[in-house]
């Protein structure tokens, strides 16, 4: 037989009390389940515990020892109860966090600053990756949530929860730009510009040339392209080119406060919408803080997305 966390409550408790009564009024027991129980403990070690005389009960040298280590386990178990308690409240724990680097600069440190200011338990590893390695990482089941450009179906979207968030894109031009002084912007006239965008592989660039061939006379001449968004704006911003930049870029940019004495944001009134992507991995099981910051990121998204008017839409579970 082996000891048990019920004998050690009840004889550290009878220690402490230095009387069965005392220890069963304690432990919301009887007297004689007390006394069972220390029997028990007597038996299962092999020794008394107690010298008993006149109904007092004189602990024996060994029983000292006994009620040290009795204090460390029953601590133990205290602190691993807390803890899982804490676990299930969302209030401890660790996440792995992979985001594009558009939204690694600021939004995703801003949201997980607001997210863990009261919950000061919870270990976060943020990791900045392209849009294709996060995905990889979340399908392969090595982190907790990746966010970045929506894709559509391949061959890793079996293995990836998906949620996709799309919004509307904006103009960044020059002050000093004619177009600066419209209240949006169109496709056609963005022909005649000179035009800084994402690489020509990119889903958004295939996408935003899509919508010039329907939308407009012809396409704008490329003179800058970019992995991302916020060095096409160097471009801008010295009055060299324009730029059609989705709206979390936007988000980020008034949030860091940069160009904000050279640049204007017109909305776009073409079709092409700008996906992002929410990812966590189907196969690992998500832990509470997992699942809440999952639904709170998206929140947070849906959140910019509407404070700049570019019409949010979400879809869960796309594959």
């Amino acid at each position: 037989m082996k000891i048990t966390i019920a004998q050690l409550e009840t004889f550290y408790e009878v220690m402490r009390t230095g009387s069965m009564s005392a220890a069963a009024r304690n432990l919301n027991k009887t007297q004689p389940a007390v006394s069972l129980t220390l029997k028990g403990l007597e038996q299962t070690i092999g020794m008394p515990l107690f010298e008993r005389a006149n109904r007092k009960l004189i602990p024996v040298p060994e029983a000292q020892y006994l009620l040290s280590e009795a204090e460390d386990v029953l601590g133990r178990v205290a602190r691993v109860q807390r803890n899982l308690e804490s676990f299930s409240d969302g209030e401890r724990g660790r996440l792995q966090f992979a985001s594009m680097p558009g939204l690694a600069t600021a939004l995703v440190p801003a949201f997980m600053a607001q997210y863990t200011r009261d919950k000061p338990q919870i270990q976060v590893r943020l990791l900045t990756r392209s849009s294709a390695q996060l995905k990889e990482l979340v399908s392969s089941q090595r982190v907790d949530i990746g966010t970045g450009d929506y894709v559509p179906d391949d061959e890793k979207s079996a293995r990836t929860f998906t949620r996709m968030i799309s919004g509307r894109c904006f103009v960044a031009v020059h002050r000093s730009n004619q177009l600066a002084s419209l209240k949006k912007i169109t496709p056609q006239q963005l022909c005649d510009q000179r035009l800084s965008t994402l690489l020509p592989e990119h889903g958004f660039t295939k996408n935003l040339m899509r919508c010039f061939e329907r939308e407009a006379t012809h396409s704008p001449r490329v003179l800058h392209t970019s992995q991302t968004m916020l060095p096409l704006l160097q471009f801008v911003g010295s009055a060299q080119s324009t730029a059609v930049v989705d709206p979390l870029t936007l988000s980020s940019i008034r949030l860091l406060k940069l160009f904000s004495d050279d640049i204007v944001f017109k909305p776009f009134t073409g079709s092409v919408r700008y996906e992002y992507a929410v990812l966590t991995p189907k196969f690992r099981p998500s832990s509470v803080v997992t699942k809440e910051v999952t639904v709170k990121w998206a929140q947070f998204i849906v959140t910019r997305l509407q404070e700049l008017n570019a019409d949010p839409l979400q879809h869960e579970s796309v594959t």
